[in-house]
């Protein structure tokens, strides 16, 4: 890859895996209406640690372009039944649903917090390389393969929840 061109590849992989999270996040929460929260879960969390696997392999930028696609579409089908999950297990509103709703987004608050405080050791003491401007090859497949596990970790760790049916003709607020 042009280290040159790395602003305009950095912006196309994201509006790739934005967009394409856009198109499936709907449809996968439909569809997880239909077939169960736990089926999508394991499909996205099994495609975004094959992603992870695809990027570390990808040496042409059509190739990485290619992974970020699948990686939002495995993505916007985790976040929305991820989100339905979240709903499923509130307790009703006299219950502490709100305290429940507090613990969920700290919850999600570490595991975007883990991120840079993982990546960053990782990138800086295993990315050495002749160019300071460039990192390795090795950093990047060791974060990758973390990713990877914490993925397939999250998907062992939803299988233990019980998970109450969703009822499409419920419309009480």
């Amino acid at each position: 890859l042009n280290s040159e061109d790395a602003k305009t590849q950095t912006a196309l992989v994201s509006i790739i895996m934005l967009a394409s999270a856009s198109v499936v996040a709907v449809p996968c929460g439909v569809l997880s209406d239909k077939i169960g929260r736990l089926p999508l879960v394991n499909f996205s969390c099994a495609l975004m640690a094959i992603t992870y696997a695809g990027w570390c392999f990808s040496s042409e930028l059509w190739q990485i372009l290619a992974w970020s696609c699948l990686f939002g579409v495995a993505n916007g089908c985790f976040i929305s039944v991820e989100f339905a999950i979240g709903c499923d297990t509130l307790p009703d509103r006299d219950e502490h649903a709100a305290q429940a709703l507090g613990v969920w987004g700290i919850a999600a608050f570490l595991g975007t917090t883990l991120g840079p405080v993982i990546s960053g050791p990782v990138l800086f003491f295993l990315s050495d390389s002749d160019k300071p401007e460039h990192y390795s090859h090795l950093g990047f497949t060791v974060l990758l393969a973390i990713g990877a596990a914490f993925v397939l970790s999250s998907a062992l760790a939803l299988r233990r929840l019980s998970i109450r049916a969703p009822d499409a003709f419920d419309t009480k607020l």
